[in-house]
């Protein structure tokens, strides 16, 4: 950043410029605590004008998958339970397939030793990463129903404004599906 006879040249403002030995600090000690002081309030006022004038915001609409992405989403998360079966009987060297057995003998091998807990889920995360993975590169970004860069939620994670791809992924292909079938089943009215 370039600021020469109080005319900003070259550069951006964003939030690096204001951590550690940033604009502030430098206002500081060149000009004392009044001035930094100043500046911030001067800055929090400009900001907050930017904002109300040129933000976005993010919308439902930014979540929603197309319909066939949403199916294929599907089709691939299916494979998620008969993975998970896989690792609890693994994970308790069981060959019974039966839920109330397998049930038995997961609380069993979890109450058995303290770090059991850690090393299911380890287990469980390997197998279904791979899963996670195949997923989110079928759906994004060509899956969403609003396209980058008008997904606003997109936009944000993507310039790194603000969270990141896992967070767009997670949200858009695991948590918001969820919400929207609960919702049809009549939950959250």
């Amino acid at each position: 950043m370039l600021i020469y006879n109080n005319e900003f040249i070259h550069g951006m403002i964003d939030k690096a410029q204001f951590g550690k030995y940033g604009l502030v600090h430098i206002v500081h000690e060149l000009y004392g605590a009044d001035t930094a002081g100043s500046l911030m309030s001067i800055l929090s006022r400009l900001f907050t004008i930017f904002l109300q004038m040129h933000a976005f915001t993010c919308g439902v609409d930014d979540l929603l998958l197309l319909r066939e992405s949403d199916m294929d989403r599907e089709v691939m998360l299916k494979k998620s339970e008969a993975q998970s079966l896989d690792v609890h009987c693994r994970f308790t060297q069981c060959g019974d397939t039966d839920p109330s057995v397998l049930h038995r003998e997961i609380e069993k091998a979890l109450r058995s030793v303290e770090s059991a807990t850690t090393r299911l889920d380890r287990m469980m995360s390997n197998s279904l990463n791979v899963l996670t993975s195949e997923v989110n590169k079928a759906l994004f970004p060509a899956g969403l129903q609003k396209p980058f860069p008008r997904n606003c939620l997109s936009l944000m994670t993507t310039t790194g404004a603000k969270g990141g791809l896992v967070n767009l992924t997670q949200i858009s292909s695991l948590l918001w599906q969820n919400f929207t079938l609960l919702s049809s089943l009549g939950y959250f009215m």
